[in-house]
């Protein structure tokens, strides 16, 4: 025990031996204070981490990423609405439907009805007539209303002349005619509209006309309420459903003819539009997937069996929501809400995910009919890693957008809504790095032990003046 006594480096001084003053223990209790202030900041700095950010090279260039969209376009029916994707590496899709749901939209721009697509178009391969015997009745602006209003319902086509689809309906319409004039004695009418005459131009537009041939089915004389025919251009099939339509505007039907029209009207038939209250729009939501390549997605019209005019397509649309992200959105999501220890910087990329970083959120573009709307987007990847693990612990895509309205010299392309994306070969890498423990205790002893010294210091310089102070005011040199 007495050789432990003679190594022992901090020996004590009895206590009758020390003397205590008032302003030593005032200078304890502010030491004490320092010590602890200085202790719990340590504290909070070992349970956080520290951040720190850099610019690296991308290097999983092999990963496919997703567009995640929702989008209204407000002058484009659902059954036009298409949705094409095309990179710099000649992969092109057209009319992509899978992960894409379409829904029609009313005149405030809410959706009311799920799309159903229809069956691909059927058109029956018949001669024309040859007679001279016309039971298809032309119609123009001037006459439309009034033939309207002398038969209760009235099937009329919009076509073109130069359209082929056009020109191969044309004798199976005649013959539908022929037949329903025949079968329902002056109680449907077949007419036609040709949207290049100048009789029938503003009927057209009126109507928004923008495929063709369009099929539509007016009753009792209301011009501003119609239904869209989808089903298979075969005559059997036509007459089928105006008889079908016939009973629906028969005060005096039966019960189960009109579910019948009713089941046939939403197998082969477009939703009722009337206007002022529905608005002839689709909202288009779901995500696609591409490759890396710079790229473009297509917002645009496109139906097999059809033939559209550029000069009434109109791409107005509201982007309610425009974001990139990984294949695994929900394992990502988990992580960004999990994997970011730092609380400040798990808020501001969980903020950032719940936005998508979507710069084109909320926006709407208004465009006039023949017109391409282009949103140029430059991405940029963004990484949160922590130490060094090899797997990121959440990532996300920004983007900066800008904008372009521009007419496509190509008389062979439609107008769009284009989103030309170009991810940026850089990425944000933020790394997350944490204290040991050995360094937090490290810490501790060294705020105790600093403290504990600046204090004695401190306390013998005051302990010395005031000292001197008193010994100078016994000797009266004070006064």
């Amino acid at each position: 025990m007495n050789a432990l006594s003679n190594i022992h480096f901090f020996r004590r001084v009895p206590r009758d031996m020390t003397e205590g003053t008032a302003y030593g223990g005032m200078i304890s209790i502010v030491g004490g204070v320092v010590m602890m202030i200085l202790f719990f900041g340590e504290l909070w700095a070992y349970l956080g981490v520290e951040t720190s950010s850099k610019v690296v090279m991308d290097q999983d260039t092999g990963r496919e990423w997703a567009i995640e969209f929702n989008i209204t376009m407000a002058h484009i029916p659902c059954k036009y609405a298409s949705v094409d994707i095309a990179d710099r590496h000649g992969m092109v899709q057209h009319n992509v439907t899978t992960n894409i749901e379409r829904w029609h939209v009313d005149e405030k721009f809410e959706p009311y009805l799920e799309h159903v697509a229809h069956d691909a178009l059927e058109y029956e391969e018949v001669d024309h007539p040859e007679d001279g015997d016309r039971a298809n009745l032309e119609l123009t602006s001037d006459i439309f209303e009034d033939q309207l209003n002398q038969f209760p319902v009235t099937m009329v086509v919009f076509h073109a002349p130069w359209c082929m689809w056009c020109r191969k309906l044309a004798p199976v319409w005649e013959h539908a005619a022929r037949s329903a004039r025949d079968k329902f004695n002056q109680q449907v009418l077949f007419g036609s509209v040709d949207c290049t005459h100048s009789d029938a131009v503003a009927l057209c537009r009126s109507n928004r006309i923008m495929a063709f041939p369009t099929i539509r089915i007016f009753k009792d004389g209301k011009t501003r309420s119609f239904q869209d025919y989808e089903g298979p251009r075969r005559i059997e099939s036509l007459v089928d459903y105006a008889q079908h339509q016939r009973w629906t505007t028969d005060s005096l039907y039966e019960h189960d003819k009109a579910e019948a029209a009713k089941a046939l009207a939403a197998k082969q038939a477009s939703p009722t539009a009337s206007s002022g209250e529905r608005a002839p729009g689709c909202r288009l939501s779901g995500h696609v997937l591409v490759s890396r390549a710079p790229g473009d997605m297509h917002i645009t019209i496109s139906q097999e069996g059809k033939s559209f005019a550029q000069q009434h397509i109109n791409v107005s649309h509201l982007v309610h929501h425009f974001s990139f992200g990984d294949l695994e959105p929900i394992r990502m999501k988990a992580r960004l809400r999990h994997g970011a220890r730092d609380p400040v910087i798990a808020r501001v990329i969980h903020a950032l995910s719940a936005s998508g970083f979507s710069a084109l959120s909320g926006t709407v573009h208004v465009t006039n009919e023949n017109v391409t709307q282009e949103h140029y987007l430059k991405v940029v990847r963004t990484e949160v890693r922590r130490d060094n693990e090899r797997l990121p612990r959440s990532a996300s895509y920004q983007y900066t957008v800008t904008n372009a309205q521009f007419k496509d010299e190509d008389e062979d392309k439609l107008p769009s809504a284009k989103f030309s994306y170009d991810l940026s070969p850089m990425q944000v890498l933020v790394l997350e790095q944490t204290r040991s423990f050995t360094h937090f205790l490290t810490s501790v002893c060294a705020i105790v032990g600093g403290v504990f010294t600046v204090v004695g210091i401190v306390d013998a310089v005051v302990h010395a003046s005031v000292r001197s102070l008193e010994q100078k005011d016994g000797m009266g040199k004070l006064s």
